[in-house]
């Protein structure tokens, strides 16, 4: 409702600046005379439009060339002028070619109405990326809508950036975006990473806009582009991640033959070998396929743990006859990771961290932790068809369904520091062994109806989410007697045992939500967004422990609105308000229910999209406030509500393509976060206060360097403090600063490439909101890639 009313005052606004539409962005075309197949592939690959066709279709056509600035529509109708084919739009907003008397309507003639109109950024399209820049919202947004058109902050790292630095993780990806924050220490010793969002602390990701179990781990070879959504995700996902998340965008099945390995090689030596293979299914006109496959070890892990590995296996196929999409898969991955490097604070030096060896394992080296998590899922999208009238135009209906269930298992076992008051650098172990079983099963429903009449359009999601989690986690806890210098720990102890005294907790809980969401384009340049939702959550808690059991039933509503207009083709204005939820565990001191912990956010800035949309820069003031925060009321001899936190900050993100030879990505943030009633000078613990990084890549195009690129880049993160408080005496974690560098050739099928990261081999500390428990970030790290397409 909020979207239609803001959309009603500006259209009275507005319509004295209405002007023609430039939904569909010109793009430089250089595709010589040829193939047919070849052309249209060139076509997919730099506009990011998914074009399907079978390869028996274009076998033998020839067409081009194709020059010159133009849309994809008026590219495509160039390059299907006389063959006898067709392009019509998918159900997943790609083009399928087909033959013209199977089609309607018949093939355009070049720079033809009917392929010009086609939405590049439809329901569930690709996702439009064109090198380090990011395209559409893809599943980070339920309506997938172009990240220009949307009213909150959305960043895409795609797969140029994470090859071109050499990752291996999904949460290094993030580390490129403004007040994203990753720290290796959460979990205290358990393995698993966590990353802030504008303050806020997370230990779950989404995958293809459904949250995952914690820790739950996805390889990066079956990653097509890793998304920071900004601000409360009720809206997309029912229990929201507070500050904001990761949502995974996978690979999924491909209209163009990919026939690729990769092969990693680096420090510790680390090694991967990956496949990735897909395209049409031979014999058919509909159906795709893609295969990602992965396996990597290395000697140790960082921290000195040895044998980390891991393995991903994950077909999936698409039927797409232009009216029904259905894509299938699952998701098979087994991982063990190493404990990573900590230290403690030296209590004789005001908590100080004492530097230790980063390569030294506490206790034994067969610590670690083992992820094991397999994921099917299953997407269908149907257009039910079109109602056209002559005075309130085009109505088109869609439903659609997306279905996932996650079965995830964790074990840790390893041990961490306690600090010893009987020497400035002589610590005790505490070894800890955790398990965890998650079954999770999620499932959205939506029917979209898009109204289209002259300069309006209107598009309308109407949802029903279902999910259901069963989780069950075992603590253990040993206290061997010892002690010893932290700077030169034992490793003959036994691992900790799983017997003994130990607690183990059950949680299950059921959401069920009800969603409305409307976007409204005027003219093309004012664009609308809003939601509302009503979630109905249920949850049991029960611990063997204390033999407590806690039930909660806590509904709420909530709302998101914002909206961006377009004041020139390549600078928007934008701003959105709107609200979270995420259920409170427990119960209040007088026996009831504790209602849900509820955020708020603001949000409003500006939008670039310059150099013909191939760099683009958004720059941003935010405001959360998180409420209803349950805490220990010793008075009262239980729970009570909190006041909660706040932060507010500023950002600018620019990623995408500054001239033909430089491309980058960049980040600069600064977030301000207190506890709501804290003194004056007192500061939240873990947060560090600014954060930038940048990284950039020069690419020769022609030349006798033709092929080569160079390029590097740098993170930097002042110090924090480790403890709620006034800043006297608190103890403070210095900030740091890192450099990094790459060097890759590429010809013909084949790419090299070499990643040092920390080039100087820097000794830092990640941020903490525990003094007994500080990270200790990763040294030199030498990576080598070689990929091949055959």
């Amino acid at each position: 409702m909020l979207a239609i009313l803001l959309s009603t005052a500006a259209s009275a606004l507005l319509l004295p600046l209405a002007t023609p539409a430039y939904a569909q962005s010109q793009i430089d075309f250089n595709i010589p005379a040829g193939d047919l197949g070849s052309a249209l592939a060139q076509i997919g690959r730099a506009s990011g439009q998914a074009i399907s066709f079978p390869a028996d279709l274009t076998r033998g056509r020839t067409t081009g060339p194709i020059v010159g600035p133009m849309s994809v529509g008026e590219a495509v109708a160039r390059a299907l002028a006389g063959t006898g084919l067709t392009a019509v739009a998918s159900s997943h907003g790609g083009l399928i070619i087909r033959r013209t008397q199977a089609a309607a309507p018949a093939a355009p003639a070049p720079g033809g109405d009917t392929l010009a109109v086609i939405d590049v950024a439809d329901l569930v399209s690709g996702t439009g990326d064109r090198g380090f820049a990011a395209g559409t919202t893809s599943t980070s947004d339920r309506l997938n809508i172009p990240l220009k058109e949307n009213p909150r902050s959305v960043v895409g790292v795609t797969k140029d950036v994470i090859q071109a630095q050499g990752l291996t993780s999904i949460l290094d990806a993030a580390r490129n975006v403004s007040n994203v924050t990753v720290s290796n220490g959460a979990g205290q010793g358990q393995g698993v990473a966590s990353y802030s969002v504008r303050g806020f602390d997370v230990q779950n990701v989404m995958i293809g806009g459904r949250i995952g179990p914690r820790g739950i781990y996805v390889p990066i070879e079956d990653v097509e582009r890793v998304d920071v959504i900004k601000g409360p995700t009720t809206d997309l996902t029912g229990v929201s991640l507070p500050g904001g998340g990761i949502n995974i965008i996978p690979k999924m099945p491909s209209a163009e033959p990919i026939r690729k390995a990769a092969l990693y090689l680096g420090s510790r030596f680390y090694r991967t070998l990956a496949f990735d293979l897909g395209g049409p299914v031979e014999g058919t006109e509909n159906l795709t396929y893609r295969i990602n496959v992965s396996g990597n070890t290395a000697d140790t892990a960082p921290g000195g743990d040895r044998s980390p590995h891991d393995g991903l296996i994950s077909p999936k196929v698409r039927w797409d006859d232009g009216d029904t999409t259905v894509t299938a898969g699952v998701r098979y991955a087994d991982q063990i990771v190493g404990l990573s490097p900590i230290t403690v604070g030296n209590y004789a030096l005001n908590w100080r961290p004492i530097r230790v060896s980063r390569e030294r394992p506490i206790g034994t080296p067969d610590a670690g932790a083992s992820f094991r998590s397999l994921n099917p899922y299953l997407d269908f999208e149907h257009k039910l068809g079109s109602v056209v009238t002559d005075r309130f135009g085009t109505f088109d209906f869609t439903v659609r369904n997306r279905s996932a269930y996650f079965s995830n298992n964790y074990t840790s076992v390893g041990y961490i520091f306690a600090p010893s008051m009987t020497g400035p650098t002589i610590v005790s172990p505490i070894g800890s062994y955790m398990s965890q079983t998650e079954r999770k099963l999620v499932t959205q429903s939506d029917l979209i109806v898009v109204h289209t009449l002259d300069d309006y359009k209107n598009t309308m999601r109407f949802g029903i989410d279902y999910t259901t989690d069963s989780l069950s986690v075992l603590n253990l806890l040993t206290f061997p007697k010892l002690r010893f210098d932290a700077r030169m720990p034992p490793a003959v102890l036994p691992l900790p045992s799983r017997f003994g005294y130990h607690n183990k907790s059950y949680v299950n809980f059921d959401d069920i939500g009800l969603a409305f969401q409307n976007k409204i384009d005027l003219f093309d340049r004012l664009h609308v967004l809003g939601s509302v939702r009503q979630d109905f959550y249920q949850s049991k808690t029960s611990h063997t422990l204390s033999s407590t059991v806690d039930k909660a039933d806590q509904p709420a509503l909530i709302y998101n609105g914002g909206a961006v207009f377009d004041i020139t083709k390549w600078m928007s204005v934008y701003g959105t308000m709107g609200t979270g939820f995420t259920p409170n565990q427990g119960v209040l001191a007088n026996g009831q229910s504790a209602p849900p912990q509820f955020v708020n956010l603001s949000e409003y800035g500006l939008k670039f999209n310059l150099l013909n949309d191939r760099l683009t820069v958004t720059a941003s003031r935010f405001e959360n406030q998180y409420s209803n925060v349950l805490i220990y009321d010793r008075s009262k001899g239980g729970n009570v509500l909190g006041p909660g936190s706040s932060s507010n900050g500023l950002e600018l993100d620019v990623q995408g393509q500054l001239t033909d030879n430089i491309s980058l990505i960049a980040g600069v943030g600064r977030t301000l976060i207190r506890a709501q009633g804290a003194k004056p000078g007192e500061v939240f613990p873990g947060i560090p206060p600014y954060k930038g990084t940048l990284f950039a890549v020069y690419t020769f195009n022609e030349g006798p360097l033709q092929g080569f690129q160079f390029g590097g880049g740098t993170e930097a993160v002042p110090g924090t403090y480790s403890s709620f408080g006034p800043k006297q005496g608190n103890s403070r974690i210095p900030g740091y600063v890192t450099v990094d560098a790459m060097v890759g050739y590429a010809k013909d099928n084949i790419s090299v490439s070499l990643n040092v990261k920390n080039v100087f081999d820097h000794y830092y500390y990640e941020p903490t909101q525990v003094p007994q428990f500080i990270p200790v970030g990763q040294g030199r790290l030498i990576m080598a890639q070689a990929r091949i397409k055959f």
